[in-house]
């Protein structure tokens, strides 16, 4: 690193990509910019932000990022192996440490709203038998974050920047200090400045990781928002409904204020013109009505229907449904029409699942090296071992179904630890416990079994 590319990583983190990072969370936060800097020239200035993108993140962080739907685990790779896993366990403690299901989900959510999300791994000292160090790993925003990634076919993340400042800056000073953290495989750089970066080398750390350790979610090859392609539609609601509020600003600020006193003949001509009534008193000083009438029906109708198209459109692009519209989800649907309502919104959960765990199994590598850089007995035996991770869904389950189908299942001789997994985790949260009970529990007699004596003595009897 040069301080002069140091330089322009910065310039272009805290410009361009922090601009891009803070308008795709504004969406989110329900702070839409296009309708909030877009002000109108006198009164009213009603600026409606719609927070449809809050809803999509939300819906979808919730229907398929909670940690309880994300299960992990360490399995073996061969899986005829007798031994007793000594990964689980270790990998299991470090993950509950550093708060792993959180961890998870707050990725995936800022990965929906961002396009991407990162994470930062260091390592504390343990004192753990085996382990002199610890793995910890924590979210990082993404608007502190630069990746460099190679110019192969199939390219790797080459280094990773980290910018902050110091704790003056937030009292305003221009001059604070601007620190930055640039991660290797193997070891970091501490630079800092003003204005220009110079190193810092007692600050520079090593780890025992053999990747660069800062890790990309992302939930698109293009590291967009799940509703980037949706943001004209978005802004076009706002400025629908803006439109509509200052329709009626207008109106309730009406219109047209006569405060004078005038004759007959004025007040006739209000008359024939039909403007007012003969309601407005009698004699030359007749005094006129302080408010005419506006008819606002056509106008209403029309927002209303525009609106209604927009977030049609906007629900249909997104492929997140309304779950707020009253047909969605009403009367007693099977499993199947249900699963089908949300085929969209499987489809690109499934696609989400795809990239986000791409980067989701690096984290094998990166406990495998801190196992490897202890004495434990798992040290050169971690590639024994897998990482699997399954994504289930956060649905209303229909236990009657399930159990039907579940029967349906054991009746045609489908194993039971099968038949287990396919039901909903609702249901049954862990199937190895309950495989393990039902072995520990005696098995129960067959009803012919039950029935063969009585049968045989009853021959005998006969006979």
């Amino acid at each position: 690193m040069t301080p002069e590319i140091l330089q322009k990583i910065y310039d272009y983190t805290s410009g361009v990509s922090a601009t891009k990072y803070a308008t795709n969370m504004a969406y989110v936060q329900g702070k839409n910019p296009t309708i909030a800097n877009d002000p109108k020239k006198g009164d009213p200035d009603n600026r409606i932000p719609i927070p449809l993108a809050k809803t999509t993140v939300d819906d979808m962080a919730g229907y398929a990022g909670r940690a309880e739907d994300r299960v992990v685990s360490f399995p073996f790779v061969e899986a005829d192996r007798t031994e007793d896993n000594e990964y689980e366990p270790v990998a299991r403690e470090w993950m509950d440490y550093n708060d792993d299901a959180i961890e998870t989900s707050e990725l995936y959510r800022e990965a929906l709203a961002n396009g991407a999300s990162y994470e930062l791994w260091w390592t504390s000292e343990s004192d753990k038998a085996g382990f002199p160090i610890k793995p910890e790993y924590k979210i990082l925003k993404g608007d502190s974050v630069f990746v460099k990634w190679t110019n192969e076919v199939k390219p790797t993340m080459e280094y990773a920047v980290r910018f902050w400042k110091d704790e003056d800056a937030f009292d305003g000073k221009e001059d604070a200090t601007i620190y930055a953290q640039v991660y290797y495989p193997g070891y970091s750089e501490r630079w800092q400045g003003n204005g220009s970066f110079v190193r810092n080398e007692t600050e520079d750390t090593v780890y025992p990781y053999t990747i660069v350790p800062v890790l990309e979610y992302k939930i698109n090859r293009d590291r967009l928002p799940l509703f980037e392609a949706e943001k004209k539609i978005i802004d076009t609601i706002d400025k629908i409904v803006s439109k509509s509020i200052n329709e009626v600003d207008r109106y309730n600020a009406l219109i047209l204020l006569l405060p004078f006193l005038a004759d007959a003949g004025f007040k006739q001509k209000l008359i024939d013109m039909k403007v007012i009534d003969d309601l407005a008193g009698q004699g030359d000083n007749a005094i006129l009505p302080q408010f005419l009438e506006k008819n606002l029906a056509g106008v209403t109708d029309f927002y209303k229907w525009a609106l209604e198209v927009m977030n049609d459109y906007y629900h249909k692009s997104t492929k997140v449904p309304d779950f707020a519209n009253q047909n969605f989800g009403t009367g007693d649907e099977s499993g199947a029409a249900k699963a089908y309502k949300l085929l969209g919104l499987e489809y690109i959960a499934a696609m989400i699942d795809t990239y986000f765990n791409q980067t989701a199994y690096q984290r094998k590598i990166l406990f495998d090296d801190v196992i490897n850089a202890g004495t434990s007995n798992l040290k050169g035996k971690t590639d024994y071992y897998t990482i699997q991770i399954l994504c289930q869904r956060n649905l209303p389950v229909n236990a009657k179904e399930a159990l039907e189908i579940a029967s349906l299942e054991k009746g045609i001789g489908i194993s039971d630890e099968t038949v287990f997994r396919g039901l909903p985790r609702k249901m049954l949260p862990d199937v190895d416990k309950e495989l393990a009970m039902m072995e520990s529990e005696p098995a129960p007699k067959k009803p012919d079994e039950t029935n063969t004596d009585t049968e045989d003595n009853t021959d005998e009897v006969t006979a």
